[in-house]
């Protein structure tokens, strides 16, 4: 997952993954803010699938919620 309230950066971020060796098949959810960041993470414990996200990469300094609160 990435967590950026630019759009540029999480573009950027996206394509970084990609050419490091991400797989096109694997599926990068994208947050514009800590919020959103959040619900995906629980969304995905509700459903069982605790191991969706192996990696969150995240702005530190977000508006909603930034990265350093828990929620």
């Amino acid at each position: 997952m990435v967590v950026d309230d630019e759009p540029f950066n999480v573009e950027a971020h996206v394509q970084i993954l990609r050419m490091i060796g991400v797989k096109t098949s694997i599926q990068i959810d994208t947050c514009f803010n800590g919020r959103e960041a959040v619900q995906l993470v629980q969304k995905a414990i509700d459903e069982n699938q605790e191991d969706r996200y192996k990696l969150i990469l995240t702005d530190c300094a977000m508006p909603v919620l930034d990265g350093y609160k828990s929620s």
